[in-house]
């Protein structure tokens, strides 16, 4: 691996040894030597000086680094691990806790392996990681494995995968009653539960576990297609006793509709990529249709200049003073505000369905989660002006009488679904875009407010630092 440096060694050094007074001498010889190199740090997927002391064990190191560069805590080395997934890999719970305190985004970051900071806790045995993990980012223990080997594993899965039982017991206690996820199958083509993967493996102790918890238990049952082993199991593991509340306050009881609500306002990962070529048609086919309305527009155009037209009401259409002009449209002189009205909501539509076209065709990378909510609100907005284009249309062709009452009560009813539809999904497209920028803003603020709260309770206010800032101040003047 190679460590890019820039004449930084030093701090290196320190970091691999965790003298933590070697780098306060390094500090106070050079009060921007950790700022001048954070810029190389945070631009490239480089081994830090933090992943170093996070993955050893250093912890005055790993809290002097982050006191001065709090960013470091999201950065990746090239196996894209934050230094959360080393010290969590290696247990160091404390040092696991300091860096939550700055960055606890990281929990749901995955590595290259496709794997979270929960999993290597997990997989190593570490409960007390485990249990900071959880307590940071209690969601994280949803998040499956994503890479090609254990593709769609759990987290429940790799303790089973890995023999750890005591991992487990802490686990299953956080999702106790969600037996939709322990029973939940991995990703591979077995497709199998935490049991079904346990009783494989021949672990005894996990296997009777698993069975002591009702909803397992009762799945097991329920299963024809169980084994004969797994029968035998069943047979000689007593019924699990009735269950009493947990005397652990850390354990939360599960939010299996904010998981279901979450799912539902979730960005389909592939939904550009699906109806990319078929949006482009309806954008085509919908500039085709209001541009062919202006083109030919509804009733026709006057055939020759006319001077003498009136209407159903014999009221004057056309006279010496207000001339109908050949080729022009006839509806726009017969029912001029509702012609008028036409052609605002034609136009909008029209120039919608371009837009769209224009963002497909114009090589914006479409994946972004701003891009794809400007592509559904155009969308929208396309779609409802079209609507109201033939509502329109439908006052002005429709003769007056009860055919027109009636056709009026129709307008009225579409229009109203419409809206109530248009607000649906406009709020639900605005609510996911909301989403997303809270959780890309949230690991700012929380760095930002973490670094405040160092700066007030830490040594950058007291009188001696003052005085060290002036005396170096001054010597670099």
């Amino acid at each position: 691996m190679v460590i890019i440096r820039h004449g930084e060694d030093e701090v290196y050094k320190a970091a691999w040894s965790g003298c933590v007074e070697s780098l306060n001498a390094l500090i106070e010889k050079d009060p921007r030597i950790l700022r001048n190199l954070a810029p190389v740090l945070l631009t490239t997927k480089t081994l830090t000086p933090l992943h170093i002391s996070a993955s050893l064990g250093h912890l005055e190191i790993t809290k002097t680094l982050l006191t001065y560069i709090p960013e470091l805590a999201e950065a990746l080395n090239s196996f894209r691990s934050t230094p959360l997934h080393l010290a969590s890999a290696e247990g160091h719970k404390e040092i696991v806790q300091a860096l939550l305190l700055v960055y606890n985004g990281a929990c749901s970051c995955r590595d290259e392996e496709g794997r979270i900071p929960l999993d290597y806790a997990a997989m190593r045995g570490h409960v007390e990681v485990l249990k900071k993990l959880t307590h940071a980012n209690h969601d994280s223990i949803y998040l499956r494995v994503d890479n090609g080997f254990d593709n769609g594993l759990t987290v429940l899965h790799l303790c089973v995968k890995y023999n750890q039982l005591e991992c487990l017991k802490f686990l299953v206690e956080l999702v106790r009653d969600d037996g939709e996820f322990l029973n939940s199958k991995d990703g591979s083509d077995a497709g199998m539960t935490i049991l079904q993967s346990a009783l494989m493996r021949g672990q005894i102790q996990i296997t009777t576990y698993l069975l002591s918890l009702p909803v397992i238990r009762a799945k097991a049952n329920a299963d024809k297609g169980m084994s004969s082993n797994m029968l035998g199991v069943l047979e000689h593991v007593p019924p699990p006793a009735a269950a009493e509340p947990s005397p652990n306050p850390s354990v939360r009881p599960p939010q299996r509709w904010r998981k279901k609500l979450m799912e539902c306002l979730k960005y389909p990962n592939k939904w550009l990529e699906e109806t990319r070529g078929l949006l482009m048609v309806v954008s085509t086919m919908i500039s085709t249709m209001t541009f062919q309305a202006v083109v030919n527009p509804p009733g026709g155009v006057w055939q020759e200049n006319n001077t003498n037209t009136t209407d159903g009401s014999d009221n004057p259409v056309c006279t010496e003073e207000s001339l109908c002009v050949a080729g022009t449209a006839v509806l726009g002189d017969v029912f001029k505000d509702y012609f008028l009205g036409f052609i605002k909501f034609n136009t909008i539509s029209f120039l919608g369905s371009l837009s769209v076209t224009l963002l497909l065709v114009s090589g914006i990378p479409l994946h972004h989660r701003i891009s794809m909510w400007l592509l559904s609100m155009a969308m929208c907005v396309t779609l409802t002006f079209m609507a109201l284009t033939y509502l329109q249309v439908l006052l002005m062709v429709v003769p007056y009488g009860d055919v027109f009452i009636s056709s009026y009560k129709i307008y009225k009813i579409c229009f109203k679904v419409w809206i109530g539809l248009l607000v649906m999904v406009s709020v639900m497209n605005t609510i996911r875009f909301l989403i997303w920028v809270v959780k890309k803003l949230r690991p700012v603020y929380s760095r930002s407010k973490s670094g405040l709260q160092k700066i007030i309770s830490g040594r950058f206010f007291s009188r001696k630092a003052a005085i060290n800032y002036e005396e170096n101040a001054a010597a670099g003047a």
